[in-house]
Order: structure tokens, then C-alpha cells, then sequence
């Protein structure tokens, strides 16, 4: 038998780590910025000592303190509004162009602090 593709088992992990948080905890973070999602919740794997996304699901899923420090992990980043290089490429190649055309424009962005 072949071995599996590391890649292939750590996305089903992360897959199946988000799915119980949903089902369990009402949470949906399935949409959230994949490489920044990773990077945290892998922070959060090693602070809880799990070897493994399934080792750390399981005590996601069992300890409702491990849940609470996975919450503040996705929730409490002030930096969060810049972790997606991507969209914001994507942002000043399509849209900044597009609101150069305007005299004045204004932005809200809600829960800046």
C-alpha cells in the first residue's frame, strides 16, 4: 500500500476539525482565509501539546477551555485585516483603479479598533 500524501491527510483533518466545531459548537469558520487559518489553529495545536489535527480535535471537541482558546486564537488577531496578501493584490489591481475615479470616496470598516 502507497503512503498518503501528507497534504492530502492534513486537509482532511482540517476538514473534519472544522466540521466538528460547527456541529458542535456553532462556530463556521469553513470560509475564513485558509493559509491564515492554518497558521493559527497549527499555533494552537502545539500550545496544546497535540501531535496531530486529530489529536487536537479531539480535545477541541472534549475540553470546552481548549475550544474557548481556540475561539480567542481566530477572533482576537489585530492583524487580521491584513493576513490575505492575496485579496489585497486582488484589491489594488481591481478595485483601487476603480475608486480612483471618484472625487472622494468613503470606507467603514466595522470593529476596527
Amino acid at each position: 500500500m502507497q503512503a498518503v500524501n501528507d497534504a492530502l491527510i492534513e486537509e482532511t483533518e482540517l476538514r473534519l476539525l472544522l466540521e466538528g466545531v460547527r456541529n458542535c459548537y456553532g462556530f463556521d469558520f469553513r470560509d475564513y482565509a485558509p493559509e491564515p487559518l492554518k497558521r493559527r489553529i497549527w499555533e494552537r495545536v502545539h500550545a496544546e501539546g497535540a501531535q496531530t489535527l486529530s489529536g487536537y480535535q479531539e480535545k477541541v471537541l472534549h475540553e470546552p477551555t481548549c475550544m474557548e482558546h481556540l475561539l480567542r486564537a481566530l477572533r482576537d488577531n489585530e492583524t487580521g485585516l491584513f493576513d490575505d496578501p492575496g485579496f489585497w493584490l486582488a484589491f489594488r489591481r481591481m478595485v483601487v483603479p476603480l475608486l480612483r475615479t471618484y472625487p472622494s470616496i468613503q470606507i467603514w470598516v466595522p470593529e476596527c479598533a
